[in-house]
């Protein structure tokens, strides 16, 4: 890794947040890179002199409980929904082409998903 690749991921080191395999390689160019390494202790040096000064403040019980309860419903709402990917309906239309030529108006027509009643 060259130090153009590490620098843009000093942030999302210092956060956690990239993958296991780009921190090992990030984390290997950081302990042969003395630049790399002054730039993300400067880094920590402002991440930690921002959360020495800034108060912590604890969500009240009840509003935390909402927000589970709206993840936890949102995560049930997704797990059930019904998603078709595009690409299936692109290889069916490619497919209806090449073994009826003249079928493509009827093939849409079908691939329409069928109207809910609401």
């Amino acid at each position: 890794m060259t130090c153009d690749e590490a620098k843009p991921l000093l942030d999302a080191r210092l956060d956690d947040e990239i993958d296991p395999i780009r921190r090992a390689a990030l984390d290997s160019h950081v302990d042969s890179c003395s630049s790399c390494a002054t730039e993300l202790d400067k880094l920590r040096n402002v991440r930690d002199a921002i959360r020495a000064e800034m108060p912590y403040y604890k969500a009240p019980l009840e509003l935390r409980n909402q927000v589970r309860h709206a993840l936890h419903g949102a995560e049930y709402l997704d797990k059930g929904a019904h998603r078709t990917s595009w690409r299936v309906w692109g290889g069916r239309r490619r497919l209806a082409r090449i073994l009826c030529p003249g079928g493509d108006a009827v093939f849409c027509k079908f691939a329409q998903p069928a109207a809910t009643p609401g």
